[in-house]
């Protein structure tokens, strides 16, 4: 999310925050999180440059950088 406009209902009135976030599957805290809220309708969003903190590469992209060094 870029921060141009809400996904659910189109208004431009977001404003940005940062959370910690707690992922119990993996038993750790992520720190400073980036995440978009519509004003309008509260919808929260992940912000786009946040996703590689949560998220653990696919496992194709892993294999790949490891042929690839």
């Amino acid at each position: 999310m870029k921060g141009d406009f809400c996904r659910m209902c189109g208004s431009k009135k977001l404003r940005r925050e940062e959370r910690d976030i707690f992922l119990e599957k993996r038993n750790k805290t992520v720190k400073a999180v980036g995440v978009w809220i519509c004003e309008n309708c509260h919808e929260e969003f992940l912000d786009d440059a946040s996703r590689e903190k949560l998220y653990q590469p696919a496992r194709v992209a892993r294999k790949r950088r490891v042929l690839a060094a």
